[in-house]
C-alpha cells in the first residue's frame, strides 16, 4: 500500500500493513508560475480552502481576524472557500462560493481565475491525531496558486518554513504577525516555494513512484 504521510504509514504498521510513503504532489500545467499581485483597492482578503470538514481548525482563526487590519490600516478579511458546511455565524469570515467547480481541475481553475483577489492562503490544524496525519498539499497548492503560505506549526507542515512557507502556533497575535509578514514582500516566498515544488513535488515524480513500487 502506498501512502501520503509518514503517520498513515504507521498506523497502516501498526496492523501488519506494509506501506511506503509517496508524499502528496500536484501536476504540472495546471497552476500558475508566479506571485499574484492582490487588488490594492477595499479589504486585504485571506484565503482558506479545503473540504468541508475543517470546523474546527476554522474556530482557531476567529480571534486572529476580529478587528485585524495591516500595516496600512485596511481591514484584513477572510474569504473561506468550503472549508465547513456551517453557514451560521459567519459574520466574521466571508464565504466564496464554487458554484459548480466541483470537479478538481475545475476547482483549480476557479482558483486561478480569482486568485488576485487574496494576499495570502491559510492553513490552520487544531492538534488532533487525525490532523497529524494530514499531508502538507495546501502549501503546495497555495504556493502554485502564488499566494505566500501561512499555516499550523503542526507535523502535517513540518519543513514548509525552509521553503518559504511561514509557520505559527495558535496564539491570535502569532498568527497576526505571520500574515503581516507575508503581506510584506511575498513573492521571494512564493518563488521559493514553487522552485521547490517544480523541483520535487510535481506529479509524475517517478523515482518516488518506482522506489515506492520496488522498481
Amino acid at each position: 500500500m502506498v501512502t501520503s504521510t509518514e503517520p498513515l504509514r504507521a498506523v497502516l504498521a501498526a496492523q501488519g500493513v506494509d506501506a511506503v510513503v509517496v508524499p502528496n504532489a500536484v501536476q504540472p500545467g495546471m497552476w500558475g508560475d508566479t506571485a499574484v499581485r492582490p487588488d490594492p483597492a477595499g479589504p486585504r482578503r485571506v484565503l482558506y480552502m479545503g473540504s468541508a470538514t475543517h470546523g474546527d481548525d476554522l474556530a482557531l482563526l476567529r480571534p486572529v481576524f476580529d478587528g485585524f487590519t495591516d500595516a496600512d490600516g485596511r481591514p484584513v478579511r477572510l474569504e473561506v472557500v468550503g472549508v465547513t458546511a456551517d453557514g451560521a455565524d459567519q459574520e466574521w469570515y466571508d464565504r466564496l462560493d464554487v458554484g459548480t467547480a466541483a470537479h478538481y481541475p475545475d476547482f483549480v481553475a476557479f482558483l486561478r481565475s480569482r486568485a488576485e483577489r487574496w494576499s495570502a492562503g491559510v492553513a490552520p490544524l487544531t492538534g488532533d491525531r487525525f490532523n497529524d496525519a494530514k499531508s502538507d498539499l495546501k502549501f503546495l497548492e497555495y504556493s502554485m496558486l502564488g499566494l505566500p503560505f501561512v499555516g499550523s506549526d503542526r507535523p502535517s507542515y513540518a519543513g514548509v518554513d525552509a521553503h518559504g512557507g511561514l509557520l505559527t502556533t495558535d496564539d491570535p497575535s502569532a498568527w497576526r504577525a505571520a500574515l503581516l509578514e507575508a503581506f510584506r514582500e511575498p513573492a521571494p516566498r512564493v518563488a521559493r516555494a514553487q522552485a521547490y515544488v517544480r523541483a520535487e513535488r510535481l506529479v509524475g515524480a517517478e523515482p518516488a513512484w518506482l522506489a515506492a513500487l520496488g522498481l
